[in-house]
């Protein structure tokens, strides 16, 4: 008996042991599985607050994750994501591309290259662009499925457009003082490619940064708080300088500090000015020549330019007439009769002649026979009145003799 009841607590005291075992086990397990599922939500956690859409395929049972990203891309309905397979995700996703047969083919391409990256852009009806990018998933060396990410590219590629379509443009490395960039207006300005100008150092090019490198448009740069403008000379592959504005700040590109900088040929509008000037001259040393007194306004009355015998009546010199209106050097009569002829040719848009005498500085009179015809540009819009004054006091002298002679 005693036996017995000691073999029985023994079995009791086992069983009890292998009972508390099993607690601990499960226990454990418990825990176990808690750190699992908090490692889950914190990996679906952080692909929902990743910026790019990402879905996970498996190919064991063809299962299927995306995060809301995703959903957002592509603007998947909430009332379908919840029986949404791969079948239905494409059969959806070819509404919404705008070259159906384009997505079949990437469809393809994955499934026939399981172990493969493959990077391609999907262009979308609503005009956005998104980058896919592909990606094995593998464990101990076997694909097991694909980890797609999808990523809105289209500002940037607006951006590059942008860029690509700009005036001359460049970027310089400000601690390499290479070119990191060059856009197709910059390169076809030098003649060289792209692929010759990236990576090149910019003294090569620019004789600004030649004789002063970096540091002369870093201080300009901080002196100004901003963007600056200063005149080069740039060295094109054939050898020849042209005269360019250079409009530059500088930007973080990274962890990189970049100057970016914008150029604008001045050559063809040095020689466009040298030769403005060539003919203004050439237009001065012909009006001066002659003897009749030649003057021009606008349609303020406010005096463009004038000759030398012009000049002479008034008793000034043509530089101190341009700018001025006639009641500011000459009589108030000859003004008023000034403004007078002036607001009938300007009303009329003819020419109009007439004779008036004029009194000048040293007090002789004279008679002068004066044209007035309406100033006109290249496009023919009214820039002002033309006025050309002939002095015909001889002539009319002699006519008045003539006619007593005879009569």
């Amino acid at each position: 008996m005693d036996r017995a009841f000691n073999d029985l607590s023994a079995v009791l005291v086992t069983e009890g042991h292998a009972h508390a075992g099993l607690e601990k086990e499960l226990a454990e397990m418990r825990k176990e599985l808690a750190r699992l599922r908090s490692s889950q939500e914190l990996l679906v956690s952080t692909l929902d607050a990743a910026n790019d859409g990402i879905i996970t395929l498996q190919y064991s049972d063809d299962s299927m994750y995306f995060n809301i990203r995703y959903v957002e891309l592509w603007g998947i309905p909430e009332d379908q994501l919840s029986d949404m397979d791969m079948s239905k995700l494409v059969e959806f996703q070819l509404t919404q591309v705008k070259d159906p047969a384009d997505w079949l083919a990437c469809q393809e391409r994955r499934r026939q290259n399981l172990d493969k990256e493959d990077l391609s852009t999907i262009e979308l009806k609503d005009g956005r662009v998104l980058e896919r990018h592909v990606v094995p998933q593998r464990i101990h060396g076997k694909c097991v499925g694909s980890v797609i990410t999808f990523r809105d590219i289209t500002k940037q590629l607006r951006y590059k457009a942008v860029l690509e379509n700009a005036p001359p443009m460049y970027w310089v490395d400000k601690e390499t003082e290479t070119l990191t960039y060059a856009n197709p207006a910059f390169c076809k300005s030098m003649g060289y490619s792209a692929d010759e100008l990236v990576g090149t150092n910019i003294s090569n090019h620019d004789l600004q940064f030649e004789s002063e490198g970096a540091v002369a448009l870093e201080k300009r740069i901080e002196e100004a708080h901003g963007p600056v403008s200063l005149q080069s000379e740039q060295r094109g592959k054939d050898g020849t300088l042209r005269q360019v504005r250079l409009w530059a700040f500088k930007t973080r590109v990274g962890d990189k500090e970049m100057y970016v900088v914008t150029a604008r040929d001045l050559t063809g509008r040095k020689d466009a000015e040298k030769e403005m000037r060539r003919q203004r001259a050439l237009l001065a040393s012909l009006i001066n020549s002659l003897s009749d007194s030649i003057s021009y306004r606008d349609p303020n009355g406010v005096y463009l330019g004038c000759n030398e015998a012009f000049a002479a009546q008034s008793g000034w010199s043509a530089a101190d007439i341009v700018g001025k209106v006639a009641s500011d050097f000459l009589s108030p009569k000859r003004a008023a009769s000034i403004l007078k002829y002036d607001t009938e040719v300007l009303a009329s848009l003819q020419q109009s002649a007439y004779e008036n005498w004029i009194e000048y500085p040293d007090g002789h009179r004279a008679l002068l026979d004066v044209v007035r015809t309406p100033l006109r540009d290249e496009n023919g819009q009214v820039l002002g009145v033309l006025s050309a004054a002939r002095d015909i006091t001889e002539r009319k002298r002699m006519e008045e003799e003539i006619c007593r002679a005879k009569e």
